[in-house]
């Protein structure tokens, strides 16, 4: 997977998945990644990546009572 269209260093310390995650994002702008790392969470919104906790998604499904 081609990483060159995520711009910023803090990309370096992340984990192959996340960079692999966050360069999906990146080529199909209307999806949303779910990631509980801080980290990976800061520098995927850096790079306008529409960002969501686990929890927090986990949270609004039970809220709406999603049953997929």
């Amino acid at each position: 997977m081609d990483f060159g269209n995520l711009n910023n260093t803090e990309i370096n310390n992340l984990g192959g998945g996340e960079k692999e995650c966050m360069a999906l994002c990146k080529t199909f702008s209307k999806h949303i990644m779910l990631v509980n790392d801080k980290k990976a969470r800061m520098a995927a919104k850096k790079n306008g990546i529409i960002v969501l906790n686990i929890s927090g998604f986990l949270f609004a499904c039970k809220k709406v009572k999603f049953s997929g």
